[in-house]
């Protein structure tokens, strides 16, 4: 099954789910509802991201650009033929 297909299962599911069955199913899942915040990052996330822009700005990590970023793609992929 698809990830689309499950997706509208569990819509359905909720749309017609009685109010202990929803409870039920929010109690699952609540822990990792808590650890996203409004725009759906993780704290954990956002962390990684902050402590990447603090390498890039302080010259710690050296950004590349795409071109090279593909090429080094193409090798890896060539390598393992």
């Amino acid at each position: 099954m698809t990830v689309a297909a499950i997706k509208e299962k569990i819509h359905l599911f909720i749309d017609n789910a009685s109010d202990d069955k929803i409870k039920a199913v929010y109690s699952m899942i609540e822990n990792d509802l808590d650890e996203n915040t409004s725009n759906g990052y993780s704290e954990e996330f956002k962390r990684e991201l902050d402590r990447r822009i603090f390498e890039h700005t302080n010259g710690i990590s050296k950004a590349i650009t795409s071109k090279e970023s593909k090429e080094r793609i193409r090798q890896i992929l060539n390598s393992r033929k």
